[in-house]
């Protein structure tokens, strides 16, 4: 397996940065959903999701 790290576009660096504030308690749901675009439903499916431990990167919809 590559061990090669892996890069987030500025799109999704921005998107990785608004759940990890929206994880901590530094930003609400209805913040978080006007700073990036989305639904309140799609806000917390992502919130929802479980994500493996040291997982770097928010996993694209759907999860296999």
């Amino acid at each position: 397996m590559d061990d090669a790290p892996v890069t987030l576009g500025p799109d999704e660096q921005r998107r990785l940065d608004v759940l990890s504030e929206l994880l901590a308690g530094h930003l609400t749901t209805i913040e978080a959903t006007l700073t990036l675009d989305l639904s309140i439903r799609h806000l917390r499916r992502l919130k929802a999701r479980d994500r493996p431990p040291g997982s770097t990167t928010i996993p694209r919809w759907p999860a296999k």
